[in-house]
């Protein structure tokens, strides 16, 4: 049986894929798009894995046993390796909740299943993402979902229909990929990001390109203009998308086919140097050791310092990196997928091995994940032996769900149910309009993401005499920008909204301040009062670098339990109080500075007035003590705020 001829320039391809990465999820700036060298590990196992399968389907020679022998050989070990390595390490470094979130996603992990796992939690640009030393096994879990799936339907395509009945395939399932991938990010980013369906394209992108090769590869002018622009396409996704594009979808086209001419120009003689020099292929070789180890490093080294990296780390985290990647290639991924004489497992013996490393995980994970829900109990009565503050130790509560006392006599645990009125009124986060006209009080709007949230509960409390209404969307402010979520239905419906809003008496504008947002929310808030509604818009919220809960965590002790948090809090934000307190000034609109209930006389706290509580409940959104305390601020300094109105 004839075999493929080795292409070293995939194994350099696979260098300019994962090096973004690196340097994306350790913090270099410059690489803002870094995370797309993901998307061009698919198109290049769309490609190899095809080539492969289809080969030997027209040798006659396939076989389903011995292509998932050859693919769990080269991916299982080394994944078996991260996730012990990184679950021992997480008993050490992570926090109880944080821990108990890693053993969940160890079990998904072996089990090819997390990218599903972190589907159903927050977004992978979110902050949190730094609490989950697995995170990156999400994309493994998808090459593993395709290669359950296109051999079978490949050696169906080709027997029945021929090699053009799969390239018609191909293309049907990449443009319902595609639109699939457009269609689900106008509602939930994640569902796009994460599972297997909407990422199909970019596979099928890396197959197609076994239908074009045959016109290129003889012709080296056409080599290196196809290797050429692929890399000119690749780079600027790098370099020019950020977190804040609308990705994948469309957005994922422009790396993609970025690889797909970097692929069909990989043998040109001169650029292709940049691919086939030793440097290139000796990285590409342990690029999947690479990707598994780089991220478990970031993590853990921001749950140690509680920073990010400085310059100088991050060239060591990405030295380290190598260094472990290269003992990790030596010593594990090749004595399992390239043994020799009777060191070899046998197949039956290989998947035995396997089996029993995946209970490995999978008892102990089970038993730690399983325990999740005891943790706030378990974290009590280590406070009352040990006798020390509450938030010391024990579990951080979740945004919208509990509290976390702090310098209780009692020692205990105070759990309201933040947002309980916001629940009797049963809003959605999609922007739509809830709640009810009132004909004899005072009917208030609260428009914003998900920190309208904490405006109701702040003005909720403060003027219970007014009728609340609620327009908010997690993620998405009431007007239009670029963003990572499509927003443009919700806007849409907000704006349809305000059209048949003639009964309303006032409008409250709160969101999460971001850089560019200042000059949209204040063109917004001038929208409104143009409109004749009364507006009131508050300015950037108190935000802080990492989970408020955690940080106290790390700094308070016995002698010190209300530590001075300052240092962790983000107040870059709030240069673009100034120019937006002027643009609703100068319509009519009242401006109420957040920052200036927590630092009044020029002397800034963390805590509520009695010192029992933190006023943010994790990175920017208020516990339901510090909305309270701020709309006790607000009322004080505007008591007359609605009764003018």
């Amino acid at each position: 049986m004839a075999k493929l001829a080795y292409r070293s320039d995939i194994d350099g391809l696979r260098t300019i894929a994962v090096l973004p990465v690196v340097f994306y999820h350790i913090g270099m700036a410059w690489f803002g798009g870094g995370f797309v060298g993901v998307d061009v590990f698919f198109v290049i196992s769309g490609y190899l894995i095809t080539r492969l399968v289809l080969h030997e389907i027209e040798q006659g020679s396939f076989s389903f046993a011995r292509f998932y022998e050859r693919r769990a050989r080269r991916l299982f070990p080394a994944m078996f390796v991260t996730v012990v390595a990184s679950m021992l390490a997480a008993q050490f470094l992570l926090f109880p909740e944080y821990l108990t979130q890693a053993a969940g996603s160890a079990i998904f992990a072996v089990t090819s299943l997390s990218n599903i796992f972190f589907w159903t939690q927050s977004g992978y640009f979110d902050t949190e993402a730094l609490t989950k030393p697995l995170l990156h096994t999400w994309s493994l879990s998808v090459e593993e979902q395709f290669y359950m799936v296109w051999p079978a339907a490949l050696l169906l395509l080709v027997t029945r229909f021929g090699r053009n009945g799969v390239l018609l395939a191909l293309i049907a399932a990449g443009v319902l990929s595609l639109a699939g991938a457009e269609y689900a990010m106008r509602t939930n980013i994640s569902t796009a990001f994460y599972l297997t369906p909407f990422r199909i394209v970019e596979f099928a992108i890396g197959a197609g390109v076994l239908w074009v090769e045959r016109y290129v590869e003889q012709r080296r002018v056409l080599l290196e203009l196809c290797l050429l622009f692929g890399l000119l396409l690749i780079g600027y996704a790098v370099f020019a998308y950020t977190e804040q594009t609308l990705f994948p979808g469309v957005s994922a086209l422009v790396p993609c086919m970025g690889t797909a001419l970097a692929i069909l120009g990989g043998r040109a003689p001169l650029l292709g140097l940049v691919l086939r020099n030793p440097v290139s292929v000796n990285i590409g070789l342990i690029s999947y050791s690479v990707y598994l180890i780089h991220w478990p490093l970031a993590v853990f080294f921001d749950a140690y310092f509680f920073r990010e990296p400085s310059f100088m780390e991050q060239l060591a985290l990405v030295a380290l990196t190598l260094l472990l990647a290269a003992l990790m290639y030596r010593y594990v991924e090749t004595p399992f997928r390239k043994p020799a004489g009777p060191r070899r497992l046998s197949a039956p013996a290989f998947g035995l091995t396997c089996a029993l490393l995946a209970l490995l995980v999978v008892l102990p994970a089970s038993i730690q994940w399983a325990a999740r829900e005891n943790a706030d109990e378990f974290a009590a009565t280590t406070r009352d032996i040990l006798s020390i503050p509450m938030g010391l130790l024990g579990a951080t509560p979740a945004y919208g769900q509990e509290s976390n006392m702090i310098a209780s006599s009692a020692l205990e645990t105070i759990k309201p149910a933040r947002g309980t009125l916001l629940k009797s009124m049963k809003c959605g986060t999609a922007g739509e309009l809830c709640g009810f006209f009132s004909p004899r009080r005072t009917n208030v709007l609260i428009i914003g993401d998900s920190h309208a949230e904490d405006a109701y509960n702040a003005f909720a409390t403060a003027f219970p005499e007014n009728n609340y209404l609620m327009m908010r969307s997690q993620g998405c402010a009431p007007f239009a920008e670029q963003r990572t979520k499509d927003c443009s239905a919700v806007n849409a419906a907000q704006e349809q909204a305000l059209e048949i809003l003639s009964k309303v008496d006032f409008i409250i504008v709160q969101v999460r301040m971001k850089a560019g947002r200042a000059p949209l929310l204040a063109a917004y808030v001038q929208e409104l009062r143009a409109k004749g509604f009364p507006t009131l818009v508050t300015g950037a919220a108190i935000e802080y670098l990492r989970p408020a809960p955690d940080i106290y965590r790390r700094e308070a002790s016995i002698s010190d339990p209300l530590p001075d948090l300052s240092k962790f809090r983000d107040t870059s934000l709030f240069v673009f109080d100034a120019p937006l307190r002027k643009a609703a000034e100068d319509s009519g609109a009242i401006f109420i500075d957040r920052y200036a209930y927590v630092c009044p006389h020029d002397t800034c706290t963390d805590y509520t007035r009695d010192g029992k509580q933190l006023l943010v409940a994790d990175e920017h959104h208020m516990s339901w003590e510090g909305a309270v305390e701020f709309g006790q601020y607000v009322r004080q300094t505007y008591p007359d705020l609605f009764a003018t109105r």
